[in-house]
């Protein structure tokens, strides 16, 4: 039975990722430059809420049915992979204002391409902890997996660096703020594949650039060059303040935007140009779905599935008929020393339930579905996976 609540508090919003909005092209001004790029979106007119799309069974018709989705996320679907997300108490951006080592002025520095290019040190004294390899995809990336083999996907728009999509298989996918497969020599713009740069990273030392090495060793290079703190080093191709979006990223989507039949916007605050401006650029027939913890937008969505993502994602896939895999072990699961339950042969769905309750998570389960002012609550997801003595307490 669902159970209907009223909504009434008010929704706090987080951004995750990179800010872009101070991407070179993106770059905001103060009130007093003339130009605000937020109060400039506030006068164009809101996307309007479709009146015949409103419940969690119209998402799945629409899913079922519709052939050229497309599907933007945020770092809301890593999260449960043990990758934490850059904006929250316990995102990158905390971590690095909490620790001293690096003696940035700011968080965001770490990222910003004037200050990779005066010290790149700190970046590649940190770098090792983003780099892909240790996080396996999750649920809500499989989900999008199987919209791209039931032939549904038209394009997975991702704001995330982690490339998990490439991990879990999905080959129509846009890296919007670019990721660690490849690097590029900030002085002669030779690139490279990551895995040529991966033992200097994790070594947490300078990744340098073999063809600026020779020139150096030859004598080709000026006094002045070799001045330059970043002279050869190698930058992974993930896109810093101050750096423009992939040319595949604009080229695509203005092709996408002829052709979406349905928008789903998961784990994302929408909070990131150009990226959030996608929503109010498509079609006023073509519907627009959010899953998320939270409210986000200035564009009205038809229908917002609100909760941890991948609870959401079982829910839908439980009643599509679709099988979601087993998750891999991520750094996300909880491993502990003793069996789960005393007898490791019982592994009923009561046994589990009696030990569980004596584990520690931050996995919030369920999901709240809402339109207009009202919000839903489904049945609780399926119990979590047990291996051995390893259990992960994500939802699935």
């Amino acid at each position: 039975m669902i159970q209907i609540l009223e909504f009434t508090h008010e929704i706090t919003l987080n951004m995750e990722g990179l800010d872009h909005d101070l991407i070179a092209g993106h770059r905001r001004k103060s009130p007093e430059g003339g130009h605000d790029e937020q109060a400039g979106e506030a006068k164009r007119m809101r996307r309007a809420k479709l009146p015949k799309y409103n419940s969690l069974d119209d998402v799945c018709h629409l899913l079922k049915e519709r052939r050229k989705i497309l599907v933007l996320t945020g770092a809301g679907v890593s999260v449960s992979a043990g990758i934490p997300d850059f904006r929250s108490k316990d995102g990158i951006y905390e971590k690095l204002r909490l620790g001293d080592r690096f003696n940035m002025p700011e968080p965001t520095c770490m990222f910003d391409k004037e200050y990779f290019e005066s010290d790149p040190r700190p970046f590649f004294s940190f770098a090792h902890e983003l780099w892909p390899g240790k996080y396996q995809p999750t649920p809500t990336h499989q989900f999008i997996k199987i919209l791209e083999a039931e032939g549904k996907l038209l394009r997975n728009y991702t704001q995330n660096i982690d490339t998990l999509e490439h991990v879990a298989g999905i080959e129509r996918v846009i890296y919007c703020h670019g990721s660690f497969a490849t690097a590029t020599c900030v002085t002669c713009q030779h690139r490279v594949d990551a895995t040529q740069i991966q033992d200097a990273v994790m070594a947490q030392e300078l990744a340098l650039c073999d063809k600026c090495a020779g020139r150096k060793e030859r004598g080709e290079t000026d006094p002045d060059e070799l001045a330059r703190p970043a002279f050869g080093v190698m930058k992974p191709d993930i896109v810093f303040f101050g750096e423009g979006l992939p040319n595949q990223y604009f080229a695509k989507l203005e092709e996408d935007l002829e052709e979406v039949d349905l928008v789903v916007a998961i784990g994302t605050s929408l909070k990131v140009s150009p990226v959030r401006k996608i929503i109010g650029q498509i079609g006023r027939d073509v519907p627009a779905v959010l899953i998320n913890r939270e409210v986000v937008g200035q564009d009205e969505f038809d229908v917002e599935l609100l909760g941890n993502c991948d609870a959401v994602i079982g829910e839908l896939c439980g009643r599509l008929g679709w099988a979601l895999p087993d998750p891999a072990p991520t750094t996300g699961s909880v491993v502990v020393d003793e069996p789960i339950v005393e007898d490791s042969q019982d592994c009923t769905w009561d046994a589990i339930v009696s030990q569980r309750e004596k584990l520690k998570s931050e996995v919030e389960e369920g999901m709240i579905v809402r339109h207009g002012q009202s919000r839903y609550l489904p049945p609780p997801p399926p119990p979590p996976v047990l291996s051995g003595h390893a259990a992960s307490l994500s939802p699935y």
